[in-house]
């Protein structure tokens, strides 16, 4: 790990960028609104389900991320009996989702260095990308010493 001299440390605690979750959660439903359709805890579970199995492929080179990410929703409508087109869907979802990591993407458009606390190992699957990722508050001893 590259350690840089900083002299101020911002952070965001409002759950856009340390809870991954929670941007998810709120991307999903912003969909939903979208399309004009209901967002159940049933819909819900099995898209975090879904989403989950398909990424574990990805990470055994079952899938590649792009047929991954144009696929998930197809998959998901199909399972709830409605054909749609998922590539273009998920365009959408990105774009929600990528809302909850703008904090981020402001560090990337004016040259700063961020960090991504994700304790869980999840995926970042935003275009979003954070100088640092830690899965512990301790690592930023490491990044900032």
């Amino acid at each position: 790990m590259i350690v840089l001299p900083y002299t101020t440390l911002l952070f965001d605690i409002d759950d856009t960028i340390l809870d991954f979750q929670a941007s998810e959660k709120r991307a999903l439903e912003k969909l939903f609104m979208h399309l004009n359709r209901p967002l159940t805890s049933e819909i819900a579970d099995y898209y975090r389900q879904l989403n989950a199995t398909l990424w574990q492929h990805y990470e055994k080179g079952n899938v590649t991320r792009n047929q991954l990410l144009n696929n998930r929703f197809t998959l998901l409508f199909r399972h709830f009996g409605e054909d749609i087109d998922g590539a273009s869907i998920e365009k959408q979802y990105r774009s929600f989702l990528a809302e909850g990591h703008d904090q981020i993407l402001g560090a990337n458009t004016y040259g700063l260095d961020s960090v991504w606390f994700n304790p869980a190992h999840l995926h970042n699957s935003t275009p979003a990308e954070p100088t640092f990722e830690i899965d512990s508050l301790t690592t930023l001893k490491t990044i900032v010493n």
